[in-house]
């Protein structure tokens, strides 16, 4: 028997079609996080990938893909990837410089919200409707500027 999402949870599409496990030949589904399920601009959702990478690199967790070589000189290279990322994460940090911005958005890429969730721990509205729509436009103007940060973006002429 293959245990899955729900019917319902399927119907909000936040799931990806499932797919076979190789190791155990079961279907596997994957939860959708919050940033791949809202609306975003290519370039913002980059910059909350990017976001996401550089939060997990920092808790010590191994985020590289195919753009870290494998081989290093130093005795623990995981170690310096590490410093790597949290400096990355402060300059991030100073980017976005408010405070309400920057906890929505390790809100939005530790993912442990809903949209309205987000709004009601950190914005100034308790209706779900009011509470969505304030977290959705701190969540495009905190991922504006890390576009602009991280170079996605151009900056606007003038």
């Amino acid at each position: 028997m293959d245990l899955g999402p729900t019917p319902e949870q399927l119907a909000k599409d936040r799931y990806e079609a499932p797919q076979r496990d190789q190791k155990r030949n079961q279907t596997a589904f994957r939860r959708k996080s919050l940033l791949e399920t809202i609306r975003l601009e290519p370039e913002h959702l980059e910059a909350g990938r990017k976001l996401y990478k550089y939060r997990r690199g920092a808790e010590g967790a191994d985020v590289r893909e195919n753009d870290e070589p494998t081989f290093s000189f130093a005795s623990t290279p995981d170690e310096f990837f590490q410093h790597r990322c949290s400096e990355e994460e402060r300059e991030a940090r100073r980017a976005v410089r408010s405070d309400r911005t920057w906890k929505v958005l390790c809100l939005l890429v530790d993912d442990h919200h809903q949209l309205h969730e987000i709004g009601r721990a950190v914005g100034p509205y308790k209706d779900r409707a009011q509470a969505t729509s304030w977290a959705y436009g701190v969540i495009e103007v905190g991922l504006d500027v890390l576009a602009l940060h991280w170079g996605l973006v151009r900056r606007p002429d003038g």
